[in-house]
């Protein structure tokens, strides 16, 4: 070998050799059980902290994924946003949810349920009554906090108030769709609504064992009644946005406008709101009786305002 050879392979070994002594460990991602574990240079792995849960439950570090699986760097990731998105106006694709113009009230859902009997108003009007006792705290989307976990045995009650009577404007929120197999019944997400009356602006979103979400808003001479075409995936978090009163309600899901109907706002509507079941059962102006009760699915960041959003952008 000429003496130009042996001087390029003496630098491409201690070129090597610079390399090798530079690495101070690679992280290896277990994608069987979540864990996650780092090797140096000589080979040895050890493993570090992450969390993950099948059902999103918050474990004792609080990290963890929507989907169950936890990244390489051990953070949450999460199916239905985007980490580098931001929220402008009304958009779905990121938190937390801030407190916009025209909001009468909004829900952030990191109380805790087993120590509180209320949902906190961030405006600080509005609190929510909790009935029953089994509400579940659980990693909402990411950046938003903790979300609740409604197991069919309780609801929230949103006392009746003048900021629910608004000719015009939007609510919107964050939801899980449950793991629901009822054929005969659907699960109700949330409702202003009562039993025998063709009051205008009584209004509820439901799921269907399909995980379709059915919007409806009622006139003095008709409905809106509608599913999304499209099911959604059960323990993926996704958001609803409904837009009421002129020129026509809107109902969005994850930005897309899945219908549009009738002009009508909620101003006629004298009922509390009902989180975690359905009270088209209830007598007028009142939560009770409700039915269809939540089991399963989890619900974060409800906004209700006077002012319609854009949930496309």
């Amino acid at each position: 070998m000429s003496a130009g050879a042996w001087l390029f392979v003496s630098f491409l070994l201690a070129f090597a050799g610079g390399c090798r002594t530079g690495l101070e460990s690679i992280n290896i991602f277990n994608v069987e059980d979540g864990s996650v574990a780092s090797r140096d240079a000589s080979g040895t792995t050890s493993s570090r902290d992450s969390a993950t849960a099948q059902d999103g439950q918050v474990s004792q570090d609080g990290q963890v994924s929507q989907d169950g699986q936890v990244s390489q760097d051990g953070s949450m990731t999460d199916a239905g946003s985007s980490p580098d998105a931001t929220l402008v106006d009304g958009s779905p694709r990121a938190c937390p949810a801030e407190l916009l113009t025209g909001s009468v009230a909004h829900y952030h859902f990191d109380d805790n349920p087993d120590t509180t009997t209320e949902l906190q108003d961030a405006l600080g009007v509005n609190h929510g009554s909790i009935v029953g006792d089994d509400i579940t705290r659980i990693q909402g989307p990411a950046g938003c906090g903790t979300g609740w976990l409604f197991d069919g045995n309780s609801y929230v009650v949103l006392p009746s108030s003048p900021d629910w009577r608004q000719a015009e404007g939007s609510f919107d929120f964050w939801y899980r769709p449950a793991n629901h197999t009822d054929d005969e019944d659907e699960l109700g997400i949330i409702s202003r609504d009562a039993v025998g009356t063709s009051m205008p602006g009584h209004t509820q979103l439901t799921q269907n064992n399909r995980e379709q979400i059915r919007f409806r808003l009622q006139s003095t001479g008709g409905e809106t009644s509608v599913y999304s075409p499209a099911s959604y995936p059960a323990g993926t978090w996704i958001h609803i946005g409904i837009n009421f009163g002129p020129p026509r309600a809107e109902f969005f899901i994850n930005g897309a406008l899945i219908h549009t109907g009738i002009a009508e706002g909620l101003d006629g509507n004298n009922n509390p709101w009902v989180i975690g079941a359905e009270s088209s059962n209830s007598v007028e102006g009142q939560a009770t009786p409700v039915r269809s009760f939540l089991v399963g699915g989890a619900i974060d960041e409800l906004r209700i305002s006077s002012q319609r959003r854009d949930f496309t952008r």
